[in-house]
């Protein structure tokens, strides 16, 4: 009735964002109700769409967010599913690090491909997509996805703006991405012509789906605010003893923080505890998480430091320029710090951890 009445859909868009948010708790008959009256709306409040989002948005479910796109397209559901999705899962980097990829995986096919085509997306670079579509594509993989949903979804990726080495070696181990056999002509022509040149292609003889898809050519997405990363791992000083101790007893030996996300990559802190000189070294190396594969190679500039008793300041161990990770032992430099006594050790630690951070950016 009120999309049919131009009068009622007109008080419908005057109403204020509380009285929206208390006509959508009632009951409406129908959950499709409360959704089209929402999405109008959105649609016709413009202006306000900046200020009431945090309060409205909330009132949609990943559920919902698939009847949006069911909705007749007078109700305009897909322009209210596309402000949903860039509210909760626009900042791809913070949706990866924050542990907000859970959530994610349980939207559906439909709306995860309308995510994917988002110009508004907030990446490092398209690493992060390919990155947060891995972990969907995962937890999906024994629902009723096919093979042509990896198909469209691997045709989304804008190929052109991820690293070189991520195209190169990550992209095509990636189990859900469809496109190899097409990946090396493009990278190659990317890497001659750039721009468009990249695109337009296909390989002699072979299906279409071995053409090379217009959005790996695409323009990049928004950069997202934070371009550089802090990875901080504090570990527990039983750890620490722990370690030195049965390096004592024998050879060298390490732990290891959680992988830690940033660039399309994940990496680790390695403390290693080295004799005969009774020293620690902190290194940084590129790891995995599943169901990423093992990093092939990475590039990052970073500057590892710890943070020692008494000191507010931060003290480096180890900085330079950039330098190339090859799978899971890096080919970073470690910096040694003396642990021959106890106090030597309990002078390294805050609060009886051993805290290291790691300012890490230019990755590639």
């Amino acid at each position: 009735q009120v999309l049919a009445d131009d009068a009622l859909t007109h008080r419908l868009s005057s109403l204020s964002p509380s009285a929206l948010e208390l006509l959508c708790r009632c009951d409406l008959g129908s959950r499709e109700g409360a959704l089209c009256l929402l999405a109008l709306w959105f649609s016709r409040a413009q202006s306000l769409r900046g200020t009431v989002a945090k309060k409205l948005l909330p009132l949609i479910s990943t559920a919902d967010a698939s009847q949006l796109l069911s909705l007749p397209p007078v109700c305009k559901g897909a322009g209210l599913c596309r402000d949903w999705l860039l509210h909760y899962f626009g900042n791809v980097y913070s949706t990866i690090k924050n542990g907000r990829s859970r959530s994610f995986c349980s939207l559906s096919f439909p709306v995860v491909r309308l995510w994917a085509s988002l110009d508004e997306l907030q990446v490092h670079n398209e690493n992060d997509v390919a990155v947060l579509l891995s972990f969907w594509c995962s937890a999906n993989a024994s629902r009723a996805v096919t093979q042509q949903n990896f198909n469209e979804l691997s045709a989304l990726l804008r190929v052109g703006c991820m690293s070189p080495p991520f195209s190169h070696f990550t992209l095509p181990k990636l189990s859900w991405f469809t496109k190899s056999a097409v990946l090396p002509y493009f990278n190659v022509a990317w890497g001659v012509d750039g721009g468009n040149k990249g695109c337009g292609f296909g390989i002699s003889g072979r299906s279409d789906a071995d053409v090379v898809p217009p959005a790996w050519a695409a323009t990049p997405r928004l950069p997202a605010v934070m371009k550089n990363a802090t990875l901080e791992h504090s570990f527990p000083k039983s750890e620490v003893v722990s370690m030195v101790e049965s390096a004592h007893a024998g050879s060298s030996t390490s732990i290891f923080s959680p992988p830690m996300y940033y660039g399309g990559y994940y990496w680790a802190h390695q403390v290693q505890c080295s004799m005969p000189v009774s020293s620690l070294g902190i290194y940084l190396q590129s790891t995995t998480r599943p169901p990423l594969p093992e990093p092939s190679l990475a590039k990052a500039s970073y500057t590892l430091r710890i943070q020692k008793q008494g000191v507010r300041r931060r003290v480096n161990v180890t900085s330079g320029a950039s330098i190339w990770f090859k799978g899971r032992a890096g080919w970073g430099k470690s910096g040694l710090l003396d642990v021959r006594s106890a106090k030597q050790l309990d002078e390294l630690l805050v609060d009886d951890q051993l805290c290291v951070s790691c300012q890490l950016k230019d990755v590639a």
